[in-house]
């Protein structure tokens, strides 16, 4: 039996997405710049460094977004948010007990 979220807490999910994918491109952007402004000894290097990064975080990025804001998914988006740091403390209490206990018991790695 697939893990399943209340209405409510779906309908608030889906207001946290957007702000999760603005913060996971946020945190990329600063990987760039970090890296941009770093030791390498070369441009060319600088530019290597640079396409595998945006290469890994873009399979991430696929891998937490495209696709995922479905109602059979959301405990699953949920979770990789959480883990992820991509969704607030303020926003993750604003689910019912439930789901937190359920997301937290999940990231515990416990069967809820």
């Amino acid at each position: 039996m697939p893990l399943e979220m209340p209405e409510g807490d779906w309908k608030r999910l889906r207001d946290f997405y957007n702000s999760g994918l603005e913060r996971y491109c946020q945190r990329v952007l600063e990987e760039v710049n970090q890296l941009n402004a770093g030791t390498l000894p070369s441009y060319h290097q600088r530019y290597l460094e640079l396409y595998r990064l945006i290469e890994r975080k873009d399979k991430q990025l696929g891998f937490l977004f495209n696709d995922n804001l479905r109602r059979s998914r959301a405990v699953e988006l949920a979770l990789m948010l959480r883990r992820e740091s991509l969704m607030q403390d303020d926003e993750f209490e604003q689910f019912s007990p439930q789901t937190q206990h359920l997301i937290d018991s999940l990231l515990a790695n416990r069967m809820p």
